[in-house]
């Protein structure tokens, strides 16, 4: 009896995503900005751009508003470990990519303040891009109905509460730092301000001027002085034994050096 071979084959299975189209219309300005975004990788901006199209679960997230007023987007895809920051068009079917970023992601914890679903992504440079070319090239014109209502749809996110707290830090530490540097630039210093009032209206030299007056927690001339003088004490400096006061202004009359005693500090006192 002849022998019988057995042949195993392995059968292969390919799970099919219903998926949205999404058009990213793009530019080399992009991929050159997400260099500032990309830190652990050596592949080029483009070539990850590449590997994104295709079939993908994402989050999107809501960004806010960039400088020219347009509504930013942020499509998560975990897989990958990437996002692609996103404005719509103005037709509301298609996207501008802004850049692409590897950098850590978090998705808030209230599924109100993010959509999930399957995207297919498929690009074209923007130069010389035209919509209906494009889906009609690509076969997907008995899509633009479903592509134009997932562009709108949306608009119904909300930016997540946690972005606004962490914008709102940002804006107002980047105020303090901003404003610290001008102090150190013109060697001011910096006061705290403990109450402030009302905004009322002054009449100065036939004008009417806005006023709000603000109490602030600053050092007296004094004292000033006073921590002047310690600043220097211990150094074998010497200051003037013989000295007076002229007004609101603390003056020294130079007549006589000694040495800075604590006697000296107390008088000033």
């Amino acid at each position: 009896m002849a022998e019988l071979d057995r042949t195993f084959t392995e059968e292969l299975f390919t799970e099919v995503l219903e998926s949205t189209p999404c058009i990213i219309v793009y530019s080399q300005q992009a991929f050159e900005c997400s260099k500032n975004y990309l830190k652990s990788t050596t592949q080029t901006a483009k070539e990850i751009f590449e590997s994104i199209l295709g079939v993908h679960q994402c989050k999107i997230i809501y960004k806010g508003k960039n400088k020219k007023d347009f509504r930013k987007y942020q499509f998560i895809i975990e897989e990958l470990k990437l996002s692609i920051y996103v404005t719509p068009r103005q037709n509301l079917t298609e996207f501008s990519l802004n850049y692409i970023s590897d950098e850590e992601f978090v998705v808030p914890t209230d599924s109100s303040e993010y959509k999930s679903m399957n995207l297919k992504f498929m690009a074209e440079e923007y130069i010389n891009h035209n919509l209906m070319d494009f889906l009609d090239r690509n076969d997907l014109m008995t899509s633009y109905r479903e592509i134009k209502d997932f562009c709108t749809s949306l608009l119904s996110l909300k930016e997540p509460v946690r972005e606004i707290n962490r914008e709102q830090s940002r804006k107002m530490w980047k105020a303090y730092i901003d404003g610290e540097r001008a102090l150190n630039t013109d060697k001011k210093e910096l006061f705290i301000v403990e109450e402030v009032g009302s905004i009322e209206k002054e009449h100065y030299n036939d004008r009417t001027y806005n006023t709000l007056t603000l109490k602030v927690k600053a050092p007296t001339l004094q004292e000033r002085l006073t921590s002047a003088i310690k600043s220097v004490q211990g150094k074998d400096s010497v200051l003037p034994t013989s000295f007076f006061f002229l007004g609101l202004y603390e003056s020294l009359a130079l007549f006589t050096f000694d040495f800075i005693v604590d006697e000296l500090i107390s008088f000033c006192k």
